[in-house]
């Protein structure tokens, strides 16, 4: 939210939605924040819990980058998925295995805590469209190349028979 209170002045047009649960001083901070910058009211948005997967997806088909700033992936395991499905770029702090969260040159990473970096990084993927778009393409086929279930299955099924866990006969 730090990051993006600055950078939103310099790009009128963006919104930044948080879904999921916020603490309450979250909550405390974002009023803080509208009454610092009214014009944040409407580009910050607050959602709370989206369970619904119809609308929650509707948010994912519109974002262009997805961010977690989180020390490890936050939600659940699906948020990183379904962002790349849906063609996001993606920024996020080195959670586990942040290495294989998205396609090279879709994406950026940072330290956790470094919002100098993460700042320099959202900076540039709102200033550059062609970047959201390469995204879009290059995150997408990742996605099927890397993250099919059948895919995951067969190595795993592999790697099963290599360590002799399983015979050919199951």
């Amino acid at each position: 939210m730090k990051t993006f209170a600055q950078l939103a002045p310099s790009f009128p047009t963006w919104r930044l939605a948080l879904i999921g649960t916020c603490e309450p001083a979250i909550q405390v901070l974002v009023e803080r924040y509208y009454q610092l910058n009214p014009q944040l009211k409407k580009q910050l948005l607050l959602t709370g819990p989206i369970i619904d997967k119809k609308l929650l997806e509707s948010y994912y088909a519109k974002a262009k980058i997805f961010v977690t700033a989180s020390y490890r992936e936050g939600g659940s395991p699906n948020v990183a998925a379904e962002a790349l499905r849906n063609g996001c770029y993606l920024v996020t702090s080195k959670i586990d295995a942040w290495q294989d969260t998205f396609a090279p040159e879709a994406g950026a990473s940072f330290d956790h805590g470094n919002l100098v970096t993460l700042t320099a990084e959202l900076r540039r993927a709102m200033s550059d469209s062609k970047l959201c778009q390469q995204a879009f393409t290059l995150n997408r086929a990742y996605v099927q190349a890397e993250l099919s279930y059948e895919q995951q299955v067969s190595r795993l099924e592999t790697l099963l028979k290599v360590r002799g866990k399983l015979n050919d006969n199951y």
